[in-house]
């Protein structure tokens, strides 16, 4: 989870500063949060392990596609 963070935090700065980041990045990590822990739930059976890597890799797959096309769409709109 540590590098996934990292490579967020890192794209997050390099963006300039301005609505679009902040706003792409608060909603990628309430959807990212919300979706990781649908899937712990929906894998309670699994060993605890193996839920919380799911839950992890559904973050950071979500985080990253919200992330990727707010940022850019939400840059385009606001000039």
């Amino acid at each position: 989870m540590i590098l996934p963070l990292w490579l967020f935090w890192d794209d997050f700065r390099a963006w300039e500063f301005g609505a679009a980041r902040v706003l792409a990045a608060l909603v990628g990590l309430g959807v990212g949060v919300v979706a990781g822990l649908l899937a712990a739930g929906l894998a309670a059976g699994l060993p605890a392990l193996f839920t919380g890597a799911l839950a992890a890799a559904v973050f950071t797959v979500v985080y990253a596609v919200i992330w990727f096309h707010g940022v850019h769409w939400l840059a385009r709109r606001t000039g």
